[in-house]
């Protein structure tokens, strides 16, 4: 699934099960014959791990459609079902213990475990073929063949086809144990390790991936823009929208930079969505912010913050200083830079919660709007723009 820089695995439908089903996980006593599935379970996932490390004696294991660690998984499976099934019918204690008692809790057990294990061999035989390594490795373990064998070929894979899938071969075998009435607890297993908060895997960059700075920018503008805020994000979001104003319009209207004026342009209305709602966030939120994929801690993003907040102010006079310049004297007014301040710090922590760009960018456009076409905005404009004129 790759590591927590470039892999998708918080993304990934990937999942532990944990099962308890008694006719496994419990052993069987036939008058001192103990008798234990997990056990053998655990021999055969103990002998894979040591085949891996040897390569059966070619000093390499190779991943092929016949072999790899799903398969070899379900091959371990096969081999201990096989292995219970031969060390029952070979001992006769067993076999009499079972005929003197019938109706016995553990013969009903033990019988629950025989047909599971002929339902798991149908499964991991889909074809009803047993694959010939693992019809040979399972005798070789049983004493009777004389080493292990790999088998390679494309048609290993294709009669053991359901476990080249992962999530398939585990959906059915899952299935099977509810049908048996087991116990599954599932764990979503999207982060490493699952109970470490601060780990979290940071989705992989195709384009500039390779470059520090330009891949965690870029991160940050596919985590913002590709996540949108839930119900509680938007209702958060107008709260934070309403702080603003409650705090914005008073001072404004004692200071008397705003004044009631209505003045709507529904062409305008529309624009400001673009410029400067969503190419000013794009910058001033989106890139400067850590996304939550970064898992930033407090101090750092407050850091930011406050950083991309200053740079926000500072914006204003020196955009309209060298690309208008009539309106610099507005753009430089104390009160206009207070009021845009205070937008930063909210559009910065509307993002912040609601991890999505486009809450700051619709609070962003609705402050703006509001200014221009309830507060006399857009007459301070038009008046600059006049003036612009009649100097040239």
């Amino acid at each position: 699934m790759g590591d927590l820089q470039r892999g998708w695995l918080g993304k990934r439908p990937v999942v532990d099960v944990l099962i308890k089903l008694e006719a496994v996980t419990q052993d069987y006593n036939f008058d001192g014959v103990i008798l234990s599935p997990l056990q053998a379970l655990q021999q055969q996932l103990n002998v894979m791990m040591s085949r891996y490390r040897t390569g059966d004696g070619t000093g390499s294991a190779i991943v092929t459609p016949a072999t790899s660690c799903v398969q070899d998984s379900n091959q371990a499976l096969y081999i201990a079902i096989e292995q219970i099934k031969e060390q029952v019918a070979t001992t006769p204690q067993i076999q009499a213990w079972l005929q003197h008692h019938p109706n016995h809790p553990q013969t009903q057990r033990f019988q629950e475990l025989v047909t599971l294990g002929e339902e798991l061999e149908q499964n991991l035989t889909p074809l009803g073929v047993v694959r010939s390594d693992w019809k040979h490795n399972a005798e070789t373990l049983a004493g009777v063949g004389d080493r292990f064998m790999q088998d390679n070929q494309l048609l290993a894979g294709i009669l053991s086809w359901r476990t080249i899938m992962p999530r398939r071969g585990q959906d059915i075998i899952a299935d099977l144990l509810l049908d048996k009435n087991a116990k599954l607890w599932v764990l979503q297993s999207f982060q490493v390790p699952g109970g470490d908060g601060s780990i979290f895997p940071i989705a992989p960059t195709v384009l500039l991936g390779n470059i520090p700075v330009l891949s965690t920018l870029l991160t940050r503008l596919v985590a913002g823009l590709t996540t949108l805020p839930s119900g509680w994000g938007w209702l958060i979001c107008a709260v934070i929208a309403l702080g603003y104003a409650a705090i914005a319009i008073p001072f404004g209207l004692m200071t008397g930079f705003l004044q009631f004026r209505w003045d709507f342009n529904g062409v305008q209305f529309f624009l400001t969505l673009v410029f400067p709602a969503f190419s000013e966030e794009l910058v001033f939120r989106g890139l400067l912010l850590p996304s939550f994929l970064e898992n930033a801690s407090a101090g750092a993003w407050l850091f930011w913050l406050s950083l991309s907040t200053i740079l926000f102010i500072l914006y204003h006079p020196l955009n309209a200083r060298y690309f208008y310049p009539s309106g610099y004297p507005m753009f430089r007014d104390w009160r206009f830079l207070v009021l845009a301040g205070l937008l930063g710090i909210a559009c910065a922590v509307s993002y912040g919660v609601t991890r999505s760009l486009w809450s700051a960018v619709i609070l962003h456009w609705l402050a703006v709007n509001i200014w221009l076409f309830v507060f006399g905005g857009k007459g301070k404009l038009q008046v600059i723009s006049s003036l612009d004129k009649q100097l040239r």
